[in-house]
């Protein structure tokens, strides 16, 4: 199954062939809470809030969500605490031995393919930039 999405995502034009899904975190803000308002204060959005982190398959599908967790917490926090790249190494390799990977703009880590400044943009497109 896990080869399916992986092809999906490929067929769509992706230059990756062993992405099967994309992880990214979410900030839904809060009323301000009597206990603990500094637990909760996302001081980026200036709002008290709870965050998630979800895996989100090429057919919609949510894979895996994890949450909530405090506002002030910082994603490479949130994704130390969801154990998914241990899932990852664990379990999730093509036939050849390859590992699958997903996409999403957290910090370089095997098992995650993240976007670069730059990356497939033709000549015209790079003397705009």
């Amino acid at each position: 199954m896990v080869n399916e999405f992986a092809k999906a995502i490929k067929d769509k034009g992706s230059p990756y062939t062993n992405c099967f899904g994309f992880l990214d975190g979410t900030v839904r803000p809060i009323c301000r809470p009597t206990n603990n308002q500094k637990e909760f204060y996302n001081g980026h959005r200036r709002t008290h809030a709870v965050k998630f982190q979800s895996v989100v398959l090429p057919n919609g599908i949510i894979a895996s969500m994890f949450g909530p967790v405090q506002g002030r917490r910082h994603e490479a926090y949130i994704l130390h605490q969801s154990q998914i790249i241990n899932q990852l190494e664990e379990r999730f390799y093509d036939i050849n031995g390859q590992p699958y990977h997903l996409y999403g703009d957290y910090p370089l880590l095997s098992y995650l393919m993240v976007p670069f400044k730059r990356h497939n943009l033709t000549k015209v497109r790079l003397e705009i930039a």
